[in-house]
């Protein structure tokens, strides 16, 4: 599962470097491979608005002041003046420094702009479609649709997205500061689950919110993992050889093919240890692939005029003689199996579980 905390701009008007405490437990979620952060085209440009009017703001106090101070006492404020322009534009140089430092980490993404025409998010408007509302003058809420469209795409991208949607903006939300069911039932008409969108009123809460899904994560993934050993450890009983059927007289293929010659017959492993050959993958919502290496060592019977006549390069004689007719024959395959589980979505329990491919080195 991949989490991706997708911030509204209210949630980011107090830390907008995310470097308070917050900030920073997000950052570590980040670095530790938890979550990831998306920010949506429209919220980087309404919080960049947000600081330039309150550093423009105090600019204009400071030299209001001083112009004050100057009536009053009868002193030059020009250096003063000089000394705020300087400051005012070190402190825009350290914002956009610490913008581009930001979206510059790993794990911080920059959306796309949402591919809506214009006649959509007008008909939206004007349908007063969430998150459009009524405000005194007007319907309010082209920026916010701009936002509720980009996450919508964002979830459109991987069935392995789950968005934590940090607002507290009212016309996202129900009267439990839920995801409002008129933007549930858009995700639903799209073919996307609501329950891969969480809520949270701001990042503090969307950092635990972080744990918790990583933790239901993890939990999961140990229980697809343990499925799909099970699966691979019951290839212990399968039919590796072919299998003579007295009915026709001649010998069937085994399901799996491993580079066993059909002259060995009755083939039952001996030993087999399985090991994991990297994580497992969610390739798709609650559907898990896993691929195992293993070494099984096989014995099988050979009829004796079979062995003495023809070369079989890697097999050796394991018993020796079994009877007058047939020996016993030993060889090793290394084989790498790919198998594929599905989860219930809400028990969490296996639903289905296949094996995708075997392959054999030999």
């Amino acid at each position: 599962m991949r989490i991706v905390i997708w911030p509204d701009t209210n949630s980011l008007f107090g830390d907008p470097y995310l470097k308070n405490a917050a900030g920073q437990k997000i950052r570590g979620n980040i670095s530790d491979g938890n979550c990831e952060v998306h920010f949506s085209p429209i919220v980087m440009k309404e919080v960049q608005r947000k600081i330039d009017d309150s550093l423009d703001e105090e600019l204009a106090r400071i030299k209001s002041r001083s112009d004050r101070s100057r009536r009053i006492h009868g002193v030059n404020n020009e250096a003063l003046k000089i000394a705020a322009r300087k400051y005012d534009e070190k402190l825009r140089r350290h914002v956009v420094k610490e913008m581009d430092q930001l979206t510059a980490l790993n794990g911080v993404q920059l959306a796309p702009w949402p591919t809506v025409s214009a006649p959509e998010l007008a008909e939206r408007e004007l349908g007063r479609r969430r998150p459009f509302l009524d405000g005194p003058t007007g319907t309010v809420g082209f920026r916010d649709a701009l936002i509720w469209l980009g996450l919508v795409e964002l979830l459109e991208t991987a069935d392995d997205i789950s968005v934590i949607f940090a607002t507290q903006d009212q016309g996202f939300l129900d009267k439990r500061s839920k995801l409002h069911p008129s933007l549930q039932q858009e995700l639903a008409e799209r073919g996307i689950a609501a329950s891969r969108v969480h809520t949270a009123p701001h990042l503090f809460a969307a950092a635990s919110v972080v744990d918790v899904l990583r933790k239901a994560a993890d939990a999961r993934l140990e229980t697809a993992k343990t499925a799909i050993y099970d699966t691979t450890e019951d290839l212990r009983t399968q039919a590796w050889g072919y299998t003579f059927d007295p009915r026709s007289g001649s010998s069937e293929s085994p399901q799996y093919e491993i580079g066993l010659p059909a002259e060995m017959e009755s083939v039952v492993v001996l030993s087999a240890e399985f090991e994991m050959a990297g994580p497992l993958s969610e390739t798709e919502n609650n559907i898990y692939v896993g691929t195992y290496e293993a070494s099984l060592e096989l014995e099988g019977v050979m009829a004796k005029s079979t062995w003495y006549s023809q070369e079989f390069g890697d097999l050796e004689l394991w018993d020796g003689e079994l009877n007058d007719h047939y020996l016993s024959v030993y060889t090793v395959r290394t084989i790498e199996v790919t198998a594929q589980v599905e989860l219930h979505p809400k028990t969490d329990e296996p639903i289905d579980i296949q094996i995708l491919s075997i392959r054999s080195e030999h």
